[in-house]
């Protein structure tokens, strides 16, 4: 759980009001309900699970935040208000994946909502937003979030996947212990600038896969490695790790392409854009 990823999921599900609670917990809803009154800023103390920079709320105490549609993004403490802009549309770059088997030991196993108001989006959202490139609807009204396939959860018949999604009946949202999966596809967080275009994600090995140049850099991103690369005249840039670049004219020594959801490291000077992962290279060719 992060901030960001619970005012996704609240605004993704049609609500104006996000509260985080207890670290882990995040509460949707269009008014403050039922009594509930302000309580002192220090009570509201908790980091977020997912951003130990945060804060989320505490035991009963919800850090509350108010979309104002329109407003400008701005941050501000859990005993104001925090504007953001709209989301211009759906979530981009998910695509379907099957429906899976889900236990007791999770398949999606990493972070988790439910909500009265579920859709595919919301849940897209709420992956994207919380870190994690795959999102699982489930029993209409669940969703699951993960970077892989855990815990032997195998593929399903697609009909096993056919409970509609609690807040959009023209939408299906897995069954009972079936998961809707969606996967997404990391390239599409770093547009092409420049000339550049992603070509997915690769494996690396010590031999590299782009061995002609490369940094490191505690402030990498995605623009900055191209630019390095282009400058040293080279067609390649690939990002890894978070803070590597590497750069060739090829892709070299029997590197094949992997998983998009094997890249999924945030860039460390950009945490909207993915750079690559552990032995996986973002690849970008000029």
């Amino acid at each position: 759980m992060t901030v960001e990823a619970c005012q996704s999921f609240c605004l993704g599900v049609g609500f104006t009001l996000a509260g985080m609670e207890d670290g882990n917990e995040c509460w949707c809803s269009d008014s403050l309900s039922n009594g509930a009154t302000q309580a002192n800023a220090g009570d509201c103390s908790t980091t977020c699970a997912g951003n130990s920079n945060e804060l989320c709320g505490g035991g009963w105490r919800l850090s509350v935040y108010q979309y104002i549609a329109g407003a400008s993004t701005t941050s501000t403490t859990a005993t104001s208000t925090s504007t953001s802009s709209a989301p211009t549309s759906t979530p981009t770059g998910w695509s379907a994946i099957g429906c899976y088997t889900d236990a007791n030991a999770r398949t999606l196993p990493s972070d988790a909502t439910s909500s009265n108001s579920m859709t595919v989006e919301a849940c897209q959202s709420f992956c994207l937003g919380a870190g994690f490139t795959l999102a699982g609807t489930e029993d209409g009204n669940e969703c699951w979030c993960s970077d892989s396939i855990s815990n032997g959860g195998t593929q399903a018949s697609a009909g096993d996947c056919s409970t509609t999604c609690a807040g959009n009946s023209n939408e299906q949202c897995g069954g009972g212990w079936r998961l809707s999966v969606y996967q997404y596809n990391a390239g599409t967080t770093s547009p092409p600038v420049n000339g550049w275009s992603s070509v997915g994600c690769w494996v690396d090995s010590n031999s590299r896969a782009l061995p002609s140049d490369a940094e490191s850099s505690s402030s990498l991103t995605t623009e900055a490695c191209q630019t390095f690369c282009g400058n040293a005249g080279y067609t390649y840039a690939g990002t890894e790790d978070g803070n590597e670049c590497w750069c060739s004219n090829s892709i070299s020594n029997g590197a094949t392409q992997a998983s998009a959801g094997d890249c999924s490291t945030p860039c460390a000077g950009n945490s909207g854009e993915i750079c690559g992962g552990g032995w996986r290279l973002s690849v970008y060719q000029k």
